[in-house]
């Protein structure tokens, strides 16, 4: 059914090379398909005539701002994300918050990921993941190690089945020095998701801190050769190494 489906729109797309449905359900296929790469070409093509013709709709902005969020391309996803709050009744969206603040939490803008988390849980209390990322912001930049602890931990009352919601409560507690608590935390999260590179990274950071080198090396170097591991993570997990005089 896909098949034919996915022939039908490429059918319509040589026909119109602008056809903005053609390309957005062929993104959602090739999605579906798994083939994140081909869903990104399509729908970037999308966006693009949507940019000239101003016939964006929410949904697909959504998409788009999560395949690129998923993808690490954060400074892209913030640009679509922009976008999507000039449109009439965005302001309600708290996904769109939630989508801000992790992105600019990645692109290294912690006040502005910090705002657009608490807009998101302004719009829906019961966000966990924004609940959990403002925990993260708040013992980051030490606006209260008591407080980013729980944000966290009310955020795995709400979704304990979370791996990311493990790991950000796990460097919360890493970053309040307490190692136990935090290695327990990494470990749930990989429980629950056995390759979560930041877990082993975060175990890393912890066996180093505990002055286990050997074991924090073993965890730098599963970072490496993972390959859904992010750019960013595998960066950190090479400059640990290095630190170390280990070469990566």
């Amino acid at each position: 059914q896909m098949a034919k489906a996915a022939a039908c729109f490429e059918c319509a797309l040589d026909k119109e090379p602008r056809n903005v449905m053609a390309l957005v359900n062929l993104g959602y296929l090739k999605q579906v398909q798994g083939n994140q790469s081909a869903a990104l070409a399509y729908l970037e093509q999308a966006y693009q005539v949507d940019d000239d013709e101003n016939q964006e709709g929410q949904d697909f902005l959504l998409t788009l701002a999560r395949l690129y969020t998923e993808l690490g391309y954060h400074a892209k996803a913030i640009g679509v994300l922009t976008r999507w709050q000039t449109l009439p009744g965005s302001g309600n969206e708290y996904l769109l918050y939630r989508l801000l603040g992790q992105n600019y939490y990645e692109e290294g803008q912690p006040a502005q990921a910090m705002v657009a988390c608490q807009k998101a849980l302004q719009l829906y209390p019961h966000d966990s993941t924004a609940m959990s990322f403002l925990g993260l912001l708040y013992a980051e930049q030490g606006e209260g190690a008591s407080l980013a602890e729980s944000l966290c931990k009310k955020a795995l009352e709400i979704d304990g089945f979370n791996a990311d919601h493990w790991w950000r409560l796990g460097q919360v507690l890493h970053l309040n020095r307490n190692q136990a608590a935090a290695l327990e935390a990494a470990q749930q999260g990989l429980a629950l998701q056995r390759h979560h590179a930041g877990c082993q990274l975060l175990r890393g950071k912890i066996y180093q801190a505990l002055d286990r080198p050997q074991r924090a090396e073993r965890c730098f170097r599963r970072v490496m050769t993972q390959a859904k591991a992010s750019a960013s993570l595998k960066t950190q997990a090479r400059k640990l190494l290095a630190a170390h005089d280990v070469a990566p």
